[in-house]
């Protein structure tokens, strides 16, 4: 074998080719026509560089959790919140599901801020339609269609 010079982490690059191989090269030199790769086992890498793994073999956490749900207000309910007197009662918005923070919308607009909680209130600014959207952590979102009266 040919002796290999110890390697600065400072400054390495860490290619995986072909992602399922047990050995990865640390460093690339071209001299000329050649290309001199620096290997080590994967196994035997800084502790930094150990849990590196290339996007071909990558190790995706699967959300457990089903993805976020309204459960109130129902799609197309129609909701007496007093708006045709114009002054409107402000809703509650209940959701199952999903992964926190949550991102809430209403006819496209956001709401306030993220929450971690899975209720919020909701003023709406009129009479009519309206639909209500949640987004969560992992961009997964449901909608509702609501009237409100």
């Amino acid at each position: 074998g040919v002796p290999v010079e110890p390697i600065d982490h400072a400054r390495t690059q860490l290619c995986v080719d072909p992602p399922s191989a047990d050995l990865v090269a640390m460093d690339a030199q071209r001299e000329g026509a050649l290309v001199r790769l620096r290997l080590r086992s994967r196994h035997d890498l800084p502790v930094t560089l150990a849990k590196f793994v290339s996007p071909d073999r990558e190790i995706t956490r699967k959300s457990v959790e089903p993805a976020p749900a309204i459960v109130f207000p129902p799609d197309g309910a129609r909701i007496d919140l007093g708006a045709a007197g114009g002054d409107a009662s402000p809703l509650v918005l209940k959701l199952q599901g999903g992964r926190a923070p949550f991102r809430w919308l209403a006819n496209g607009e956001p709401l306030a801020e993220l929450s971690r909680r899975r209720t919020s209130r909701w003023q709406p600014d009129g009479a009519g339609f309206s639909r209500l959207t949640v987004i969560d952590a992992a961009g997964r979102a449901a909608s509702v269609k609501v009237f409100v009266e």
